[in-house]
C-alpha cells in the first residue's frame, strides 16, 4: 500500500509552515518563522521518502538559544557550509536514522536575523519519524 502527500496549495503550505513554527515557539521556546515552499512525502509499506524545500528566519536571540541547545548547528555555522562536512554532522545528529540527501542549504544574515535555505530528501521508517521527534521533544 502506498500513501502519497504533496502540498501544492499555498493556503495549505502557510497552516502547516505556521504550525511548524508554533511547534517550535511552544516546545522550544524559539521564535522562526518557516514558509514552506514545496512538501511531497510518500510512504510505501512504512518506508517514507521526504522531500522538503523551505525557508527560515529568526531572531539572532533565538539563533543563540539553537547554537547552545543543539551543538551540530554551531558546527555547521562554522563549517562555512560544507555540504560533505553538514552530511556528517546531520547524519550524527540523526543516529544515522535517516537516509539525507541537503540538495542546497545557505545562510545569509537580513536586518532581522539569519535566513536559511534548505532543500532535502530524505529516507525513513514511519518508527524511524517518530523516534526521532519524541528524542527532539517534538512529540511526547
Amino acid at each position: 500500500m502506498q500513501d502519497i502527500v504533496n502540498i501544492k496549495s499555498e493556503f495549505i503550505k502557510d497552516i502547516i509552515s505556521g504550525l511548524i513554527s508554533n511547534l517550535l515557539k511552544n516546545k522550544k521556546d524559539i521564535n522562526i518563522d518557516i514558509h514552506l515552499d514545496e512538501f511531497h512525502v510518500e510512504n510505501y509499506s512504512g518506508i517514507m521518502s521526504i522531500y522538503i524545500n523551505m525557508s527560515a528566519e529568526m531572531p539572532n536571540e533565538d539563533l543563540n538559544k539553537i547554537l547552545k541547545k543543539f551543538r551540530f548547528f554551531k558546527d555547521i555555522i562554522l563549517s562555512g557550509l560544507n555540504k560533505k562536512f553538514i552530511h556528517k554532522i546531520i547524519k550524527k545528529f540523526f543516529k544515522k536514522r535517516v537516509d539525507i540527501k541537503i540538495n542546497e542549504l545557505s545562510c545569509s544574515n537580513k536586518d532581522s536575523g539569519p535566513y536559511l535555505r534548505l532543500n532535502a530528501n530524505a529516507k525513513m521508517s514511519d518508527i524511524q519519524l517518530q523516534t526521532m521527534l519524541v528524542d527532539c521533544g517534538l512529540l511526547d
